[in-house]
């Protein structure tokens, strides 16, 4: 629910709203379409210029997956481990979501009505095989579609957040991006 706004008179009609859900991986296209360059056929994601234009476009499903390893809520009952394969997939349509969570004994799936639950508190994943069926195909093709999906980069993630600067890390961490380090703990203040 993270709005997008593009302004680029007079090419689109301020105001113009689009209710369909859009992706992340569409702004690319999107940009290279308004400036009027090629979009390369192996990049992912589909240009927003018809619906900016009043068009329509097929239904887009949007994917997401968790960073490898984050605490970010420690109170949260699901299962969190540590790598890369512990990363949370997720396909979401307009009214459905569907979340992969990776286990050591096997893979929890999750299944959530969107329009009837927002808050995603009534897993139907046991309940509605038909509506899986539709989504997990989605979810597993998109997962084959990225050949790195699993490999280990935690190494080298910690690499490049030990290079950071000690404020831009501090605003990081309170942001909630990355985990709070050790040495950031003893230096804040006492409460």
């Amino acid at each position: 629910r993270v709005p997008l706004i593009v302004r680029m008179p007079p090419r689109i009609t301020p105001g113009t709203e689009v209710p369909q859900q859009v992706r992340l991986m569409d702004i690319a296209p999107t940009l290279l379409d308004l400036a009027g360059l090629e979009i390369p056929s192996n990049m992912e994601g589909e240009s927003l210029v018809p619906l900016l234009e009043g068009k329509t476009l097929p239904y887009l499903p949007a994917f997401a997956e968790s960073a490898p390893y984050r605490h970010q809520f420690p109170q949260q009952p699901r299962v969190h481990y540590k790598g890369n394969k512990g990363k949370w997939r997720m396909v979401r349509t307009e009214r459905w979501k569907l979340i992969m969570i990776p286990h050591p004994d096997g893979d929890i799936f999750e299944l959530y009505d969107l329009e009837s639950d927002p808050g995603e508190t009534n897993n139907l994943y046991d309940a509605l095989p038909g509506e899986v069926g539709k989504l997990r195909p989605t979810l597993e093709a998109w997962l084959q579609k990225d050949s790195h999906r699993d490999t280990d980069r935690s190494a080298e993630e910690q690499r490049s957040l030990d290079e950071l600067d000690p404020a831009t890390r501090q605003q990081l961490e309170v942001l909630g991006y990355i985990e709070r380090s050790s040495a950031s703990e003893k230096d804040s203040p006492k409460k």
